[in-house]
């Protein structure tokens, strides 16, 4: 008795049931387009930008991304708030305004950024209002770095 199997393979195409289904972009790639748009935009003629202005829907379009985040410490932070007793660590202003349980908003900064190999500790955080941590995160003047150091290494409030 001779037996024999036979063997199918069915190949099919794959296709969204919704066309118009948005992929996943990382948040980084997203951010980066977007400023090289915003970069481009700063030449263009002004009888052009404003017939573009024109144009634009007043909706913006929703963009679907994955972001990864550093988990950090929140007893560090806390450290450092308190460390900065109300005032920005940068410019020495009081924080601009108070959080909703009455405390001083200031932003933690991570003076060696976390992306670039920097701890989450004591050593490397300051408390900064809102326009200073901006500034460090575009700006990132060195001698503003070595200010916040001395000002950490010190621990003046």
């Amino acid at each position: 008795m001779v037996q024999c199997w036979w063997s199918f393979t069915w190949i099919f195409p794959l296709k969204l049931e919704d066309s118009t289904a948005e992929s996943y972009i990382p948040e980084e790639e997203f951010l980066k387009k977007q400023k090289e748009t915003e970069r481009r935009l700063k030449d263009l003629d002004p009888a052009i930008l404003e017939q573009k202005v024109k144009e634009a829907k007043g909706k913006p379009r929703l963009r679907n991304t994955i972001s990864k985040r550093y988990e950090r410490d929140p007893h560090i932070a806390e450290f450092s708030r308190r460390r900065a007793n109300g005032a920005c660590q940068l410019c020495n202003n009081e924080a601009p305004f108070l959080n909703k349980d009455g405390s001083p908003f200031l932003e933690i900064h991570h003076v060696v950024w976390l992306s670039k190999g920097g701890k989450d500790s004591i050593d490397n955080t300051i408390a900064l209002c809102p326009n200073c941590h901006r500034k460090m995160h575009i700006l990132d003047f060195e001698e503003d770095k070595d200010f916040l150091t001395l000002r950490m290494l010190e621990g003046k409030d």
